[in-house]
């Protein structure tokens, strides 16, 4: 069975810019996102090494499987 991402795409990248940029902390992006805080660090982790569209081909596997 597939899950289904409860955050698009788009929105995990500016999440994810936010924090780079200091304006939200990992703790504070999961609460407003709804999900637990190694989502957003995994998030981030795939930004750092496979930039925004990284993060957007990850939620489309995660769709598609």
């Amino acid at each position: 069975m597939s899950r289904k991402s409860k955050i698009d795409a788009a929105k995990k990248v500016e999440i994810v810019e936010q924090y780079l940029n200091g304006e939200l902390s990992q703790k504070g992006a999961a609460k407003m996102c709804g999900v637990n805080k190694r989502s957003v660090q995994d998030w981030i982790r795939i930004y750092k090494t496979e930039g925004p569209e990284g993060v957007e081909l990850i939620s489309l596997l995660i769709i598609i499987r």
